[in-house]
């Protein structure tokens, strides 16, 4: 376990089972604490993760997940008698709502005597929340615990209310959360859980009342309004980043770890909650949890004024005026793929088109008159999000050069698209010359005979 992490997180990772259409799931990962500890690695946070699972494939899944993001799970325990947790991701006309299978998760045996004490102290910032300690009785003793591990070391303490009134009556919930709370130096409260948990509805008595409990700072998020930020020198609130909003599922997590990352970083309050105002808004433009979360390069780019930054995902197939086609390359063959553009803008030209990380970043400057959506990179969420377009209905093909001559670290989720594609009878070319083929059948008779003269 390293000495030397910024931010550990402690709580109960889960597997996700997000919703995009009738009996229709995306698979992924949540858990408010691991994402917090990935949205804050890709940020440039040295992160960990402090948690038990089962020893079963779903746990399996999040080590490799949190391999993968560079998060330090050091301070993980494998259980053999009990399960990792699983949720379930809804949405509708009102939002999205949660479902949990987690009674009796290996997470919810967390306890003050197993508690990771040296990773504990040896962290810049421990950061939890009510979920963590409303899994069990156990669980809620073991929060007040760490944070005592904490401050005894000199470790500042990071709150999140994460308020789930399914899990635990708002009576108990208010008295375990504020006793943890007024030992924290970071308030990080949703306004709605804030109000129910402070009886105020002010944003600004609501901020003085987590000071006046004895947190430093209070970043409050207000939704769709950006977020206040109030220390003992004032108080300022941040304006919101207009979002296209797809899913909200990780935003506030997206906002706790951007928050923390930038805070540790330079000690500006004010400036962190900037920073993840954009964060929390470039999240909630995909599907899931943790596919959606920003790089620095993101973030920065938009905060620049850049064009590259906003990795913005699709809207929902009833939005789309006609089908769209989705470009997706490996490294190898992004140099044909734009070549192969170039060639098609024609037929291209009143296609909406979903183009994949650098892919989308290439194809967008060699060919600026075409309507390019950019989704993330491809291993950090791009191919997912093209899963959930076929599943949507959205597409009318997938346009995939794929290298075949080169191992590829995210192959699982290359074959995860490939398998859809064929499960809903769609169009996909792995090459220029099937690709052409595709396009040529779909473009109108003209845009072919004009493609031929050439």
């Amino acid at each position: 376990m390293t000495s030397q992490l910024d931010i550990l997180c402690l709580g109960e990772p889960l597997v996700e089972f997000n919703e995009t259409g009738p009996r229709r799931w995306l698979e992924g990962f949540g858990g408010d604490v691991s994402n917090v500890a990935i949205a804050a690695r890709r940020l440039g946070a040295r992160s960990g993760i402090a948690t038990r699972l089962g020893a079963d494939g779903f746990g399996d899944q999040l080590m490799a997940l949190w391999a993968a993001e560079g998060v330090d799970a050091g301070a993980v325990t494998r259980d053999t008698e009990a399960p990792t947790g699983l949720y379930f991701v809804r949405h509708g006309e009102d939002g999205h709502s949660f479902e949990y299978r987690r009674a009796g998760s290996a997470a919810s045996l967390m306890s003050p005597g197993n508690l990771p004490r040296e990773a504990i102290r040896g962290a810049r910032c421990l950061h939890l929340s009510g979920i963590t300690q409303a899994i069990s009785d156990s669980a809620a003793e073991a929060g007040l615990a760490a944070i005592e591990v904490a401050r005894e070391a000199g470790v500042a303490v990071s709150y999140d209310p994460n308020l789930r009134l399914r899990l635990w009556p708002l009576e108990r919930a208010r008295e375990v959360i504020h006793a943890s709370m007024r030992l924290a130096d970071v308030a990080l409260p949703g306004l709605e859980d804030a109000r129910l948990l402070t009886g105020l509805q002010d944003p600004g008595d609501i901020a003085r009342f987590y000071l006046d409990l004895g947190c430093r700072v209070v970043a409050l998020t207000l939704g769709p309004d950006g977020a206040l930020v109030a220390t003992h020198d004032g108080v300022e609130q941040v304006p919101p980043r207009p979002a296209r909003l797809v899913d909200a599922t990780g935003a506030g997590d997206c906002f706790d770890g951007a928050f923390l990352t930038r805070w540790l970083a330079t000690g500006d309050a004010v400036a962190a909650a900037r920073y993840a105002v954009v964060a929390a808004s470039l999240s909630v433009e995909g599907y899931g949890a943790v596919a959606p979360l920003p790089t620095a390069e993101d973030v920065e780019g938009i905060i620049a004024g850049g064009r590259a930054a906003p990795a913005s995902p699709a809207p929902a197939a009833a939005s789309l005026a006609r089908k769209a086609i989705a470009l997706v390359a490996h490294d190898a063959k992004k140099d044909e793929m734009v070549e192969w553009v170039r060639r098609h803008r024609r037929e291209l030209k009143e296609v909406p088109l979903f183009a994949t990380g650098t892919t989308g970043a290439r194809v967008m400057e060699a060919v600026p008159e075409l309507d390019v959506t950019r989704l993330k990179s491809g291993p950090l969420g791009g191919d997912q999000q093209v899963g959930a377009l076929i599943a949507e209905g959205a597409l009318e093909a997938v346009i995939f050069f794929i290298d075949p001559l080169s191992a590829l670290p995210h192959d699982v989720d290359v074959k995860a698209l490939t398998r859809l594609a064929t499960v809903y009878d769609l169009p996909f070319a792995c090459s220029p010359s099937t690709a052409t083929l595709i396009i040529e059948r779909l473009s109108p008779i003209e845009d072919r005979t004009e493609n031929l003269d050439r």
